[in-house]
């Protein structure tokens, strides 16, 4: 069931780049579904550690809109990625992709004003 929540997060998400739709209301509406299918991973570890960094990368997307906390939405991102990352530990490539998501977020965090 968690898996059918982060597919619908990760379309919602893909919707947001769609011309003439409402970038901010999508990627809200995608990480309240990223949210809800945490909740029914606990105990999959790798499909949560994977729905964490997806819910990373959409929190970074958000922290670029106007009207939203820069600050606060990357450091929501950097504990999913840090929580995704320790589950990964053992999955060297995911880890590796998640640690450079990690990196890119550092960079942008070093940018903020």
């Amino acid at each position: 069931m968690g898996q059918i929540h982060g597919h619908r997060a990760n379309r919602l998400s893909d919707l947001a780049s769609l011309p003439g739709e409402d970038r901010g209301g999508r990627l809200r509406q995608a990480l309240a579904a990223y949210d809800e299918a945490l909740e029914k991973l606990r105990d999959v570890p790798l499909d949560y550690a994977q729905t964490q960094n997806n819910r990373a990368n959409l929190l970074r997307d958000l922290a670029s809109l106007p009207g939203e906390d820069r600050g606060g939405r990357l450091r929501q991102a950097l504990a999913a990625y840090d929580e995704a990352l320790a589950l990964r530990r053992d999955v060297p490539l995911a880890y590796a992709q998640t640690q450079n998501n990690r990196a890119v977020l550092l960079r942008a965090c070093l940018e903020i004003k």
